[in-house]
């Protein structure tokens, strides 16, 4: 179940890199995106995509919407996190989470911001879900 999770957001960044390599470096940079940003995304996190920091996401997708209009990458992307979330991270109240299962109030915070804005790396949420859920089943 988790892994099912993990694998549908895993593929959706690789989606999203893919889709950035359709557009040149510069259309991309003109986006005011630096270019080491768009070469990182599109050739560096390839093995772990999850290891791409939600800034960076951001940058990508918006611009992805702007050089595209007919798509929704940004507004698809923060459903698919919240989601993930809702349904693998939070689990209880935040107090219940950080006491209970040891994760930390501030991380668990820039988690709940599904717009993108708060900087973390998409491992953070791999890692919060696999412990929720090792600890789940110790106690169920």
């Amino acid at each position: 179940m988790i892994k099912e999770d993990i694998d549908a957001l895993e593929q959706h960044i690789l989606k999203l890199i893919e889709q950035s390599k359709t557009h040149t470096p510069t259309e991309m940079i003109l986006g005011n995106i630096p270019h080491s940003t768009v070469v990182n995304f599109n050739y560096g996190i390839k093995d772990n995509p999850l290891k791409v920091n939600t800034s960076t996401l951001y940058k990508i997708v918006k611009r992805l919407d702007e050089l595209e209009g007919t798509k929704h990458y940004y507004k698809d992307l923060c459903n698919l996190i919240k989601q993930f979330v809702e349904k693998n991270i939070m689990v209880a109240s935040v107090s219940y989470l950080v006491s209970e299962f040891g994760l930390n109030y501030t991380t668990l915070h820039k988690l709940t911001d599904y717009k993108l804005k708060t900087p973390y790396r998409l491992i953070t949420l791999k890692q919060y879900a696999e412990q929720v859920e090792k600890i789940r089943c110790k106690k169920g």
